[in-house]
């Protein structure tokens, strides 16, 4: 061997005469390629006079003595060139363009850019990364800007993807490294936008549907006191509302009636001061114990309240209204009510427990569902397993087209032969606060007045 395997510097040979010239030339290829850096890389004509020690890259299409020696180094010694062939990762300054090359076995290119990875394991901008955190910036600010150089097109997008409905795709804003807001899709994908007092307990503070657009605001009172559009306030005791707290006499609801063979009778009523709950009247059903239990606070609250009687239906064994289907078992319509006039946005809340049979809830396209405060999709059913179920349905109907009337309570169904029991209904006009921690009981209407 008489060159070095990497940059073919001469070897001095044993019993060699004139070593200087051989050590020489060793020296000036040495004094061309460490610090590496060329005039350019665009003369495709050696220049009449360069200096001594003068550096070019060889373009394409290079004549007289750099022909056919495209990507070359041409080293000038002052008398003749010297001409050296890159190798793969070679560094290069090009003095003219300012910018760095690297030799790609092929080509030069721009290590800045062109050549940048296209995959990076992990990248860290004044600070370290790891394997959960594989891009890190700790900076006082950080740009993200159009493309005005290449040009672009003026746009510019933050793309978050997550793989599927289930997963979450956000961003989470933190205080001391521990969370403190949350935007994005959490679970699923609706838009939701949660804080933290701790960066352990959420709390929805707006959540955007996705298909409607529609938001709900689930710790934010809408409407603080919402006010019973029907008559009887939901307390089955008559029409208008009784004036005292008292509910003396059950009265069939106008505003319902019976469908496909159901009936309606009274079902157990919540008598105040009653001896369930340390008073002198007469105890409670178990039935309206459990619902008192869960829409009172525990005290004398539970014994003092407004009375009401719930409503008994029995759905009958009609199929003349076209049946849904819930897990492959058919369910009827039992309760209808003539249409009424009501305002563009509306909610309604009751509370069903189901004695035999099963309850089927239809969710339409113009409304917002939920059980025991918590948004749900689609068709439910409600079985004796489930206890009392709150269900509020919220509408919001665009006042622009909406025709002010319609009926409210066509998605109540049920198996044929079931027994249910419906308890303190009302109706708001405007969109009441929902959540899994409230449970609304009886909420007086404005209709004994005057």
């Amino acid at each position: 061997m008489s060159t070095t395997p990497l940059l073919s510097l001469p070897f001095i040979m044993p019993g060699q005469a004139m070593k200087h010239v051989t050590h020489n030339e060793a020296l000036m290829r040495l004094d061309g390629l460490v610090h590496l850096a060329v005039q350019t890389r665009s003369l495709q004509s050696p220049p009449s006079a360069p200096p001594a020690g003068a550096r070019y890259l060889i373009p394409a299409d290079a004549n007289g003595p750099w022909t056919g020696r495209e990507n070359q180094i041409a080293i000038y010694d002052g008398f003749d060139w010297t001409f050296l062939m890159a190798q793969t990762g070679w560094l290069c300054w090009d003095i003219a363009e300012q910018l760095l090359l690297v030799f790609t076995a092929s080509q030069w290119v721009q290590a800045a850019a062109d050549n940048a990875p296209a995959q990076a394991g992990q990248f860290g901008v004044n600070t370290v990364t790891d394997s959960e955190n594989r891009l890190a910036v700790k900076s006082n600010s950080v740009l993200l800007s159009h493309d005005d150089v290449t040009p672009g097109t003026g746009d510019i997008q933050v793309v978050i993807n997550k793989k599927s409905p289930d997963k979450t795709g956000s961003q989470i804003y933190q205080s001391a490294y521990s969370g403190r807001a949350e935007t994005g899709l959490t679970g699923d994908d609706d838009f939701h936008i949660k804080v933290s007092p701790d960066g352990q307990n959420w709390k929805e503070a707006l959540v955007i549907d996705r298909d409607s657009g529609s938001v709900n605001l689930p710790h934010t009172h809408p409407i603080t006191y919402p006010v019973n559009l029907f008559n009887d306030a939901g307390r089955f005791s008559g029409t208008p509302e009784p004036t005292s707290f008292q509910a003396p006499n059950f009265a069939q609801p106008q505003y319902l009636t019976p469908y496909n063979g159901a009936s309606f009778v009274a079902g157990p009523k919540y008598i105040s001061n009653s001896q369930s709950y340390d008073g002198s009247a007469a105890a409670l059903d178990p039935s309206v114990i459990s619902l008192i239990d869960r829409i009172k606070a525990p005290g004398n609250s539970r014994r003092f309240g407004i009375e009401f009687f719930t409503l008994r239906i029995t759905s009958g064994t009609g199929t003349s209204a076209g049946a849904i289907s819930i897990d492959n078992e058919n369910y009827y319509r039992c309760v209808e009510n003539r249409s009424a006039p009501i305002s563009a946005q509306l909610t309604m809340n009751y509370h069903i427990l189901a004695l035999t049979g099963k309850v089927g809830l239809i969710q339409s396209s113009r409304e917002t569902l939920y059980l025991d405060g918590e948004k749900v999709d689609g068709t439910q059913k409600i079985t004796p397993s489930d206890g009392w179920k709150q269900v509020t349905r919220i509408f919001d109907f665009d006042s622009k087209t909406f025709s002010g009337y319609s009926q409210i309570l066509v998605g109540l169904m049920a198996t044929p032969d079931t027994g249910f029991l419906l308890a303190c209904p009302f109706v708001s006009a405007g969109l009441s606060e929902m959540n899994s921690n409230i449970f609304y009981g009886i909420v007086p209407s404005v209709r004994s007045w005057g």
